[in-house]
């Protein structure tokens, strides 16, 4: 009995620690099952489909744990009495004799079940029936007495003290279970199980007959409740609420961990780099300056700079002194020697603005350092400008907007030479006022509200943010019914005045109990169709204050780290994240009460 244990011990524990290594941590996506049915014999003196008294009972209990989304294992309990009747020889007779025997039968077994749905079909948590092919490996106990059918007389029998190993005394012997479970997913934690598995006897004393099959089997079909022990189930990650100054946050993340493929430092051991430095915030502006801080910390060789730069944002590569550039369709490309000794350089790049909408605007940064050994590193990262047409303007001119054809809007979004269908602005943006497409230098643009005061419409922006949770939605400007995206190019201007304090400005309620207003912000740092990514071994590369999680929504797997209370926080670690871990992909998703936003 004791080396059955062991057997089972050394089977159980390595697929364990596979799951412990593999998709999902070891406490989590644990199961459990009790389910009741019948016990059939197979054998010598198989069950008669006639007489209800071959038909006995069963209980089964399993506990186990998803390894991954098409494999399980459980370790399972099952107690059954099995009955059979038929012909017997006894050594004394000539004739056989009509005999019923009776086992009390305890099984304790390894298995795993493999989903056939998520084989052939692909994963999907969400997922209602599923086919599990099961099979397992473990111990069978069983105690058997034989009796003659007519006369009740006991025979014979096997399992009893002190002639059995096994509990109690009983006949212990090897099992091998194989079947089918069919489970229907009634609620999100609980399902409905069918079972149907025969499980064979490494033993012909089952029925206490040494004849016909060298092998007895009997089979089980059962009908249970499968309950998810946080399976799927969506975490309660407890909001940041930081409330500090987030330029002091980077001292939170000082110590952040990331290991990725490649190298972070030439071989020799110099680690060169290179920062930027962009303005975080613009206003009507025709250009704003870019420095670049080169320091090659010893290595002799060549550094190598890309920046891709948005739509509507251009440099002239003429006015770059001190380093080679080129510059083509968006792309600036940068390069110099170094010399062996610690250099460092700074050069100041002045980048043009176009009339671009007002916005959020990434540029994608990335250097490469390749020493005179052809050793090279390479180094990513993004930087955000964002454009407020209003940013750094504090005068007040007095006037009559109206007389000039002014007008502030409030814009919820834009896009470059790509129309959005309004359809889907007015899902993503469902606000009660009329919401206008405009189109002018390449852009699209998505306004509502119409307002003769900027004061009226910052009250009416505020409105939006407090009610839906909206967020980077920016005041903007018209004239005689076009966008105006530069003071520069506006008409009279000497004439007219923007207000920030104007008494005429309309005063409204804002209803204190907004019914969707944006209370998570959470950074996902990756998302996958098809193949969940292990998310303790992204725990293990990836060492962060902030808490990663795993959720499934329409039909992805949605990685995140983190979860903030405040935009300009996430936006803080967002950076962090991007410019020193290479998460380029990361990005702010909203969520209302633990639900995501669709974008």
């Amino acid at each position: 009995m004791y080396s059955a244990l062991a057997l089972m011990a050394c089977i159980f524990l390595p697929i364990t620690n596979l799951a412990q290594s593999t998709w999902f941590g070891l406490r989590e996506k644990w199961e459990v099952s009790p389910k009741f049915g019948t016990g059939l014999i197979v054998s010598d003196l198989s069950f008669y489909r006639k007489d209800r008294k071959d038909i006995t009972w069963a209980q089964n209990f399993s506990i186990g744990k998803k390894l991954n989304p098409w494999l399980g294992a459980r370790m399972e309990l099952i107690n059954t009495e099995l009955s059979g009747s038929g012909p017997f020889w006894d050594t004394g007779e000539e004739d056989p004799i009509d005999v019923r025997f009776y086992a009390k039968n305890i099984e304790y077994y390894f298995s795993l079940q493999f989903d056939l749905s998520t084989i052939i079909n692909g994963s999907n948590p969400q997922r209602k029936f599923l086919a599990l092919l099961t099979t397992g490996v473990g111990m069978a106990n069983w105690r058997t007495d034989m009796y003659d059918t007519y006369t009740l007389a006991h025979l014979t029998g096997n399992g009893h003290k002190p002639y059995g190993s096994g509990i109690d005394g009983r006949t212990l012997e090897g099992i091998v279970p194989v079947g089918l479970i069919l489970e229907y997913k009634v609620f999100k934690f609980v399902s409905i199980e069918w079972e149907n598995t025969l499980h064979f006897v490494n033993s012909d004393k089952l029925d206490n007959v040494w004849a016909g099959f060298s092998k007895d089997a009997w089979w089980f079909s059962g009908l249970g409740i499968k309950f998810d022990l946080g399976f799927d189930r969506r975490k309660n990650i407890p909001l940041a609420p930081y409330s500090a100054n987030p330029d002091l946050l980077p001292l939170k993340y000082k110590d952040l961990e990331f290991s990725m493929p490649g190298k972070s430092r030439i071989k020799t051991g110099g680690n060169p780099k290179v920062s930027y430095q962009l303005p975080r915030k613009i206003g009507s502006v025709e250009e704003f300056p870019l420095q670049i801080n080169i320091m090659n910390d010893g290595v002799s060789g060549l550094v190598d700079i890309e920046i891709l730069l948005p739509d509507g944002f251009f440099v002239d590569a003429s006015l770059i002194k001190g380093i080679q550039s080129e510059y083509t369709d968006k792309l600036l490309n940068l390069y110099t020697s170094l010399p062996a000794s610690d250099t460092s350089l700074q050069f100041i790049i002045p980048v043009k603005v176009s009339d671009v909408p007002v916005g959020n605007y990434a540029f994608y940064l990335t250097s490469k350092f390749t020493d005179v050994s052809g050793e090279a590193i390479r180094r990513t990262s993004t930087e955000y400008v964002e454009k407020d047409l209003f940013f750094g303007l504090n005068e007040a001119v007095s006037g009559s907007a109206s007389s000039q054809g002014v007008e502030f809007r409030v814009q919820l979004t834009s896009s470059h030479e790509r129309k959005i269908p309004m359809e889907k602005v007015k899902l993503l943006y469902p606000v009660k006022t009329v919401i206008k497409e405009d189109f002018d230098n390449g852009f699209f643009q998505y306004t509502t509200g119409s307002f003769k005061t900027k004061g009226d419409a910052d009250k009416y922006r505020q409105e939006l943010i407090h009610d839906y949770g909206l967020s980077d939605i920016y005041v903007v400007f018209f004239q005689n019914g076009s966008r105006i995206s530069s003071f520069s190019n506006l008409s009279n201007s000497s004439e007219l005045y923007l207000r920030e304090n104007n008494s005429l400005s309309r005063k409204k309620n804002i209803d204190q109990t907004p019914t969707q207003r944006i209370d998570e912000y959470r950074i996902e740092i990756r998302s996958s169709q098809f193949r969940p990514v292990p998310l303790n071994e992204m725990t293990t590369k990836f060492r962060t204050p902030e808490r990663l999680s795993e959720e499934y929504t329409d039909g992805w797997y949605h990685y995140y780290a983190g979860s903030f209370n405040r935009k300009d926080i996430a936006n803080v670690y967002l950076k962090i994240i991007r410019d020193d871990y290479g998460f380029n992909e990361a990005r702010i998703v909203s969520f209302i009460k633990g639900i995501r936003i669709k974008e």
